[in-house]
């Protein structure tokens, strides 16, 4: 009796309509042990639109919203709920110095009170080059053009003039009655400039459907991150 089994290509009959809330083998895995998506809105001068770098997207472009994890693209907009956001202040190498990270805190105090040790424990760095920046930390869900829902979170980080931006959206959402995440909404790039400089940036509104009514988050999937967020293995 032969011991060997055959490599399938295609996909077999018992992965075909499986329901993977059943799937064994993973119960001892949470959110803290998973790789989370990341977004980045492309700029014209980043390595993903680079041909020859490790970090190149097939056939993405500058403004285009990208998984930079998965290496994919999502074009010029995206639909998504807004799960929750945190800020954070992180001390920072400027990027024509070389550019690294030196620690994350919660206030901006905290993270100035820590430049002195950065400086002191790192002899290569510049004071003139070393500074404090907010972070707006956004986690969302995504939505495909059909409106399908992902369930695998997507971070998307924001700092300098993207702070803008992110302040605005999150201003609409208050506005809106019900948690964070009771909307779906519709995130598109925008053309920012200052002088002869110019990069994208991001403009939000509710995404409707047919009939101009706002989409809403459908109700089993609001109780769903409700119970995640209050969850202890909760982080991000």
């Amino acid at each position: 009796m032969s011991n060997e089994m055959a490599i399938v290509s295609e996909q077999p009959s018992y992965l075909v309509d499986f329901d993977q809330s059943q799937a064994k083998g993973n119960e001892g895995l949470n959110s803290t042990q998973l790789a989370t998506p990341r977004m980045k809105l492309l700029q014209a001068t980043n390595p993903e639109l680079i041909e020859g770098s490790e970090k190149y997207i097939e056939g993405a472009k500058a403004g285009h919203f990208a998984d930079i994890l998965n290496k994919k693209t999502y074009g010029p907009e995206f639909l998504a709920i807004n799960i929750t956001m945190k800020e954070t202040f992180v001390i920072e190498n400027n990027f024509n110095a070389g550019g690294g990270f030196f620690g994350t805190f919660k206030t901006q105090q905290e993270a100035e009170e820590q430049i002195a040790s950065v400086l002191k424990e790192n002899k290569e760095l510049k004071a003139e080059n070393v500074s404090v920046w907010r972070h707006h930390e956004h986690l969302l869900y995504l939505a495909d053009s059909d409106m399908n829902l992902s369930t695998t979170p997507v971070l998307w980080d924001l700092k300098s003039s993207a702070i803008k931006a992110s302040n605005a959206w999150n201003t609409q959402i208050i506005s809106q009655a019900g948690h964070r995440f009771s909307y779906i909404w519709k995130v598109k790039n925008a053309k920012a400039s200052n002088g002869s400089n110019s990069w994208f940036t991001f403009a939000t509104e509710l995404a409707r459907g047919d009939t101009g009514n706002p989409l809403y988050t459908p109700e089993k999937l609001v109780n769903n991150i409700k119970e995640m967020l209050d969850s202890d293995a909760f982080s991000f």
